[in-house]
């Protein structure tokens, strides 16, 4: 079941005086309105002229989660593919799809290992600036930010790795804020890797956190179109072709 609001003209407040409410067996929470659409048509030079404001802050690394290029998220992803209660539907996808499951956890280990070798250069990100953009005329608002970090820049600009012009102007902008980085591609097919299993495993979760048998059914499918046909492929395709490492 989807729900959507078109526009929130007025926040107005529960009867105990909160801006959420349970919905659906779900939260529902206004923060604040902002005019505009949430789209991807900008300029990647534009979303990162806001991006390296943050950037260029100075946070407290004790109140922020910092990297460490874990490869957690493949256990997660093999306790998840072994749970008794996966559909067989699911299970049968996962088997078909493990040769390259497999690969992309190997890749995901080699770049873990060469990107922790250094931690420096981080800075606050966003984890996924790209599809939280909201535009209205001259207005730019970067919003979502419940998973923000210290990490390096190619926490955010890996979405745009398979465009070679993209990664240049991303430098290009650092440079013209007198960032002193340039952005790495052993960082940035990390993060492509890892958030392969990011996102499969929120898939995984999702279809093992429901007792609704159509629910259940529907999210099995969005899995099944996760692993054969996603945007993510195409920078998968790009980090597959790095094999030299700075």
């Amino acid at each position: 079941m989807k729900f959507s609001t078109a526009r929130i003209p007025q926040i107005i407040k529960t009867q105990n005086g909160k801006i959420y409410c349970s919905f659906h067996e779900s939260i529902v929470a206004v923060f604040e309105y902002l005019p505009g659409d949430n789209h991807e048509d900008y300029l990647v030079e534009r979303l990162f002229g806001h991006l390296v404001q943050i950037y260029l802050l100075s946070p407290v690394e004790a109140a922020l989660e910092k990297e460490t290029f874990d490869t957690d998220v493949i256990d997660t992803f093999r306790k998840l593919r072994d749970e008794t209660e996966m559909p067989v539907e699911a299970a049968k996808a996962l088997n078909v799809s493990e040769p390259f499951i497999s690969k992309y956890a190997e890749r995901l280990k080699l770049f873990s290992d060469v990107c922790s070798t250094s931690f420096e250069n981080f800075y606050i990100t966003h984890g996924d600036a790209g599809g939280n953009c909201i535009l209205d005329e001259n207005r730019f608002y970067i919003i979502d930010w419940d998973t923000v970090k210290y990490a390096p820049v190619e926490r955010d600009a890996w979405f745009f790795m398979c465009d070679g012009q993209h990664i240049d102007k991303i430098n290009d902008v650092l440079s013209q804020h007198n960032v002193a980085y340039r952005l790495k591609w052993e960082r940035l097919c990390y993060y492509c890797y890892y958030s392969f299993f990011y996102y499969l495993t929120e898939h995984m979760k999702t279809i093992l956190g429901t007792d609704n048998p159509n629910q259940k059914q529907l999210m099995v499918k969005k899995l099944n179109e996760y692993l054969t046909d996603c945007w993510i492929y195409k920078q998968l395709g790009r980090a597959d072709a790095v094999s030299m490492l700075s």
